[in-house]
């Protein structure tokens, strides 16, 4: 086993052991796709004239923070790599997939189910490992 292995395990433990990262359950519960992007459309403020851009930006920028992170840990920078921020910074992925999404016309709910039938296709197929879209 290696250190890295060793490490993603004692993080998930860590993480396992904390419950669910606490969020203010009365605002959303039972939330859906739908849901949240309803809702986090309601807290968009840019220009909408550039909607595609700032959005993709934004994520960018915020999968390269949660990026950040986890190249810490692995540098050794950091003994764990700390739930409550890489949660709050995954939320910050979301919220730009989801608004993407909006700015384009999709439905968060018919990405992620598309993507669970590419998935399961591909594991069907048995060509999961691999690259290229149309594996």
């Amino acid at each position: 086993m290696t250190s890295a292995t060793l490490r993603s395990m004692v993080v998930l433990v860590e993480y396992r052991s904390m419950g669910t990262v606490p969020y203010d359950n009365k605002y959303l519960t039972g939330v859906t796709f739908r849901k949240y992007q309803e809702e986090a459309h309601k807290t968009a403020v840019y220009p909408k004239d550039n909607g595609i851009i700032y959005t993709a930006l934004g994520l960018a920028s915020e999968a390269g923070e949660v990026a950040s992170l986890v190249s810490k840990w692995v540098r050794g920078d950091k003994d764990h790599i700390d739930l409550p921020t890489i949660n709050k910074e995954l939320g910050d992925v979301l919220w730009f997939v989801s608004e993407m999404a909006y700015v384009l016309g999709l439905e968060l709910e018919d990405i992620a189910q598309g993507n669970l039938q590419k998935l399961a296709d591909r594991q069907q197929r048995n060509v999961l490992k691999g690259d290229g879209d149309e594996r």
